[in-house]
């Protein structure tokens, strides 16, 4: 269960929400479509520097 709520785990959802939504906006000519394939590439958790992003967090 806590593999589900860790922080890993939820910003991955979160990351895939946003390619989700790039993929879409595509679809929709809203975006270029090697934007939206960028961003879903690169919408991996492994990808972040979470040392960066909590540091922004605590400012």
């Amino acid at each position: 269960m806590r593999g589900i709520f860790n922080d890993e785990a939820r910003i991955q959802r979160w990351l895939d929400v946003e390619a989700a939504l790039a993929l879409e906006q595509a679809k929709l000519g809203m975006i270029p479509t090697a934007a939206a394939e960028e961003i879903a590439a690169k919408s991996k958790f492994d990808a972040i520097d979470m040392d960066l992003v909590l540091h922004h967090l605590a400012v």
